[in-house]
């Protein structure tokens, strides 16, 4: 990370010649190599910022050969902790490397490439600041249709009067929603609404499983959190309803709109119910770490806008195939 901040400053790039026999390698790869440098792989949102800037890189390279040997730039001897490894195969069918493998010897690459940084300033996903009201970018609408064909996700027959709704609930500490069942009740006595609860624990649940179930829901429902990355597996014409913020605007608003699923949030902070000031370890009060109720009939009619904007936008987006 140190060294890209380096040739960011210094605005420059570097070219490397043809290998020569002169070389005296050790190791010759000769295998197309894509290296990474690879962010927290125990969290979907900043993981997902590999992704997205791989994938990037596949297009600027003009190449998705699957054939390709991913290195992860790191010369310690520790293994990257991945809870989301099955999305590799969307780009390689060879297991991801190590720098590590390598120590001590000299390597030639015959083809290498590095990939986008994932925090890159200004970069795809993270740090990237996206203009008031730009909403429907076509490169993370391929990226879905990427992932979900080379992992094998299918949209499920759905009935065309019928809304797929998906809530996100967590069994953290924290941000959990105190009064969900009365949530949940009110929305299954709305017969168009297809309700279904999950929480997306890695143990309990395989990631392309996780990824096909929100594949298959028109509106996506969960507290401020790394899970609503999921709205980048949604349909087209899905919706995102982040239920509360926690005053942390942008993050899942800005990924919403650059995916192109309609956007929700809570609209009056009085219609809500917040445990306590929240207990961040070292900050203190913090709205992230308390846990929240909601008024139920604004709960539905913030709801009942997402439904509409479904319907409207999949019957469009059917109609187009």
């Amino acid at each position: 990370i140190n060294g890209f901040f380096y040739f960011y400053r210094k605005a420059d790039f570097l070219n490397f010649g043809e290998m020569t026999a002169s070389m005296n390698c050790d190791v010759t790869i000769t295998q197309p190599t894509i290296f990474m440098k690879l962010d927290s792989g125990f969290n979907l949102y900043h993981h997902f910022c590999d992704f997205v800037n791989l994938y990037a890189s596949q297009h600027i390279n003009g190449s998705f050969n699957e054939d390709i040997n991913i290195v992860h730039w790191d010369p310690t001897n520790s293994n990257y902790f991945d809870l989301f490894e099955d999305v590799w195969p969307a780009f390689s069918k060879h297991p991801l490397s190590y720098l590590s493998k390598y120590k001590g010897k000299r390597v030639c690459f015959q083809d290498a490439i590095f990939s986008l940084p994932p925090r890159m300033p200004y970069g795809l996903f993270y740090n990237m600041p996206v203009a008031l009201h730009c909403h429907g970018s076509t490169f993370f609408e391929a990226f879905n249709e990427h992932l979900m064909d080379r992992l094998g996700i299918s949209q499920d027959q759905f009935d065309k009067d019928i809304v797929r709704v998906t809530l996100l609930t967590r069994s953290t500490q924290y941000r959990r929603i105190l009064n969900r069942d009365e949530l949940v009740g009110a929305m299954k006595r709305v017969k168009i609404l297809n309700v279904t609860v999950v929480d997306y624990k890695y143990r309990e649940m395989p990631f392309l499983e996780q990824m096909k179930r929100s594949h298959n829901s028109d509106i996506l429902i969960g507290m401020h959190g790394a899970g609503l990355t999921h709205s980048l597996f949604q349909p087209h014409w899905g919706a995102l309803f982040e239920l509360y913020n926690t005053e942390d605007p942008d993050c899942y608003r800005d990924l919403a709109n650059i995916r192109g699923v309609e956007y929700f949030t809570w609209e009056n902070k009085e219609l809500l119910f917040q445990q306590d000031k929240g207990h961040h370890p070292t900050l203190g009060e913090h709205p992230k770490f308390t846990n929240y109720a909601f008024n139920v009939d604004e709960f539905m009619r913030i709801l009942g806008k997402a439904v509409k904007g479904v319907l409207k936008r999949r019957q469009e987006r059917t109609e187009i195939y």
